[in-house]
């Protein structure tokens, strides 16, 4: 019960307190130059206008741009891993333990799968993935 008093209470100051906001705002200037406001009248004050001004600065940006260049360089990332599992013979990682693993050719189709799904969510950029089809970079045209 000892909450319920507390909101009565709060309800209450929030009641007595509009009032004091209604009646006004009044403005003074001092010998030394500085603004002084207050809610009481004074010889000499000024009453001031305190509504705000509403400015419609349109719909706030969605995008945030730290966060789009953040997912440009992820998926720039990408396009460039994909070009070297494809152009690459054969793939070894090497973890944080200093164990290596070498990707079978099965692996190594997955894991380009997998990028390649990946990319498909990323909006188009350099098409670094189409420089590299998986040939060593050689011009494989006849002369």
């Amino acid at each position: 019960m000892g909450t319920m008093k507390w909101r009565i209470a709060a309800v209450l100051a929030g009641l007595i307190s509009v009032p004091a906001l209604a009646g006004g705002v009044y403005k003074w200037v001092d010998a030394q130059g500085h603004f002084h406001f207050s809610d009481t009248a004074q010889p000499g004050w000024r009453r001031v206008d305190v509504n705000p001004t509403v400015v419609d600065a349109g719909p706030i940006p969605t995008t945030d741009t730290a966060a789009a260049g953040k997912r440009a360089a992820e998926c720039q990332q990408k396009r460039d891993a994909l070009v070297g599992y494809k152009a690459s013979a054969r793939i070894v990682e090497r973890n944080s333990l200093g164990v290596e693993h070498e990707y079978t050719p099965e692996e190594k189709q997955k894991l380009i799968a997998l990028t390649e799904q990946q990319l498909a969510g990323c909006p188009p950029g350099t098409p670094a993935a189409d420089a590299n089809d998986g040939n060593d970079g050689g011009d494989s045209a006849p002369q």
